[in-house]
C-alpha cells in the first residue's frame, strides 16, 4: 500500500504514517485441472496417483522445477503457503513506484536467471547506482565520511580484492565449489577474522565489514568468509563484474513477478495458494503430501523448495538424512530486511555504506526529483539492530547518513518474521557451505531445491533457478530409470 504523508495526501500527519508491507501486485496464477493432460507417449506413468510431481513452494526454485517438468507433459501441482507467488521475491508498490522488496538483481554473468529473462523476453532495467552524485560511509562510531564516488569505488575495490585474494585458484570452477580441496580447510574462518588479518586502513575495513554484514545478513564473526569468495568467483573473479551483478540491473517488464508468471504459464502446472505443507511421507512407489488444512495429495515424486529455516514446519517420513538435518538444525543466520522510505526533499542520488552496529547497511537512491523528493532503498543486514516498523527510529538512523532527512512515507518487508521464510537471502555460517551441498542430494522420491542448495550464486535468484533446474533433471532421471525396469 502507499504509506505515508505522501504528495498525494498531504493532510496526513507525521504520527499517522501507516506501517506495513507493500501492496502485492495481482498475480495471475496458472492453473490446470487436476485430471489434466497425462504424460506424453514414452513417459506415461501410473495414474494411481493424483500427480506425477508435487512442488512445495512457489518461489523461483519451485516455479523453475514446475516449468521444467510441466512443460514436458508431467502432471505438476505447486503448493504455496502464502496467498501470493514469489517466495522471497516480492514486487510491491510504494510512492507510485513498483519496487522489489526481496531478491531482484540479475546479470548476464548469472547464466540461469539470465537465460529465463531472455527466454521470455523480459529484459532488464538499470538502477540509479550508475550515476551516484554523493557517496558516504558511516563508521562504526557514528562518524560520517563524505567520500567521492571514485574514491569509494577505489577503497571498496582494494578491500574486496584483498578479501578475495587467491579466488581464481580457490575456485577455478565456481559452480563446483569443492573442486579445490583447500576450500574445505578454509570453511571455519569467519569474515570478521579474515578482515582482521588484512593489512588495510580503518576505512577499508569499515566498508568491508559493511559489505560482509550485507551478504551475511548477520554478524560477520559468524559469516563464512570462503562462501563469499565463491560468490565473487562466480563473477569471473572480477570486482567490477561482481558489483554490476550484485546491484545494478533488475528484471524488466513486470519484474520478478512478471517473469514468474511467464514461467508458470509455460509450465501448465496447477497452483494452489494458501496451502502450507505440514507433512511429507514417502513409500516405495509414491509420496503423500499433507497440507495444514488436512488435505492429502499423492504423486510419484515431490520437490521441496522452502527456505532452510522453515524446514522444521514439515514432518518428513522417513526423516531426512543426518547430513541434511545438520544443516537444517543449525539454520541460516540471515536476518536481513528491506525498507523503502520517501523523503520530503530531493537529497540527490545518494549511495552509502554503514558499518555495524549502525543498522542501515546499504542506503541507495531509487528515484529523486523536486516533485517526489527522494525514494530511498534501505537494506538492513542485521534486523535485530533496529525496529523497522517505527518510522521515528528509521528516520533518526537515516539522518546519520542523510542529515535533515524527513520521512514522508515508509514501507518494509520483515523477511525474518515472515513464517514462510523465517530468514532473508541465503547466507552460510562458518562451516556450512559443504553442509548445504548435501541438501542437493536426492532421497528416494524426495528432491530439495532452493538457492541455498545451489553450487554457484547461492545468495541470488540465479541460485534458485539453478537449483530448480537440477531438481527437475533429478526427477526426470528417476522416472526414466523406472520406465526401464
Amino acid at each position: 500500500m502507499k504509506l505515508a504523508n505522501s504528495p498525494e495526501n498531504p493532510m496526513l500527519s507525521r504520527r499517522r504514517i501507516l506501517m506495513g508491507a507493500a501492496t502485492v501486485l495481482p498475480a495471475a496464477v496458472a492453473a490446470a485441472p487436476s485430471n489434466g493432460k497425462s504424460l506424453p507417449d514414452g513417459k506415461r506413468g501410473s495414474h494411481r496417483f493424483q500427480y506425477d510431481v508435487i512442488v512445495v513452494g512457489a518461489g523461483f526454485a519451485g516455479v523453475t522445477a514446475a516449468r521444467e517438468l510441466g512443460a514436458e507433459g508431467y502432471r505438476v501441482l505447486v503448493l504455496e503457503g502464502r496467498s501470493r507467488l514469489g517466495g522471497r521475491t516480492y514486487r510491491g508498490e510504494f510512492a507510485g513506484e513498483h519496487l522489489e522488496f526481496g531478491g531482484a538483481w540479475i546479470h548476464w554473468l548469472q547464466p540461469h536467471i539470465w537465460s529465463e529473462v531472455q527466454r521470455y523476453g523480459h529484459g532488464v532495467e538499470e538502477e540509479l547506482i550508475a550515476n551516484v552524485d554523493s557517496a558516504r560511509l558511516l563508521m562504526a562510531d557514528g562518524k560520517l565520511k563524505e567520500i567521492g564516488l571514485k574514491e569509494l569505488d577505489e577503497i571498496d575495490r582494494e578491500g574486496m580484492e584483498a578479501f578475495c585474494a587467491g579466488a581464481r585458484e580457490l575456485f577455478p570452477r565456481p559452480y563446483e565449489p569443492f573442486a579445490n580441496p583447500k576450500v574445505k580447510e578454509l570453511e571455519k574462518i569467519s569474515a570478521a577474522e579474515h578482515i582482521a588479518r588484512l593489512n588495510l586502513s580503518d576505512t577499508h575495513k569499515a566498508i568491508l565489514n559493511a559489505e560482509m554484514t550485507l551478504y551475511g545478513a548477520g554478524p560477520t564473526d559468524q559469516f563464512s568468509y570462503i562462501s563469499f569468495v565463491k560468490l565473487f568467483s562466480c563473477a569471473a573473479w572480477d570486482y567490477y563484474s561482481f558489483n554490476d551483478a550484485d546491484r545494478r540491473y533488475r528484471i524488466g517488464k513486470g519484474g520478478t513477478l512478471g517473469l514468474m508468471q511467464s514461467m508458470l504459464k509455460h509450465s501448465r502446472a496447477e497452483v494452489r495458494l494458501v496451502a502450507p505443507v505440514t507433512a511429507i511421507q514417502q513409500t516405495k512407489d509414491h509420496v503423500r503430501v499433507t497440507t495444514e488444512g488436512g488435505q492429502n495429495v499423492t504423486a510419484r515424486a515431490v520437490v521441496v523448495t522452502v527456505p532452510t529455516n522453515t524446514y522444521n514446519r514439515i514432518r518428513f517420513t522417513p526423516e531426512l538424512s543426518q547430513r541434511k538435518r545438520s544443516f537444517i538444525d543449525q539454520g541460516e543466520m540471515s536476518e536481513g530486511s528491506k525498507v523503502y522510505v520517501q523523503l520530503k526533499k530531493n537529497h540527490g542520488n545518494v549511495f552509502a555504506f554503514s558499518d555495524s552496529p549502525n543498522p542501515l547497511t546499504v542506503v541507495q537512491t531509487v528515484k529523486n526529483d523536486d516533485k517526489i523528493g527522494s525514494i530511498i532503498s534501505l537494506t538492513v543486514g542485521r534486523r535485530s539492530l533496529i525496529d523497522i516498523n517505527d518510522p521515528d527510529i528509521v528516520e533518526r538512523e537515516l539522518r546519520k547518513i542523510i542529515p535533515g532527512a524527513e520521512l514522508a512515507g515508509i514501507s518494509s518487508y520483515d523477511w525474518a518474521k515472515d513464517p514462510f521464510s523465517m530468514q532473508a537471502w541465503p547466507s552460510y555460517r562458518i562451516g556450512q557451505m559443504s553442509l548445504a551441498q548435501h541438501m542437493a542430494e536426492p532421497e528416494g522420491r524426495l528432491f530439495l531445491a532452493g538457492a541455498a542448495t545451489a553450487g554457484g550464486w547461492h545468495e541470488y535468484l540465479d541460485g534458485a533457478v539453478e537449483s530448480g533446474l537440477r531438481a527437475g533433471r533429478q526427477v526426470r532421471q528417476l522416472f526414466a530409470s523406472e520406465m526401464q525396469k
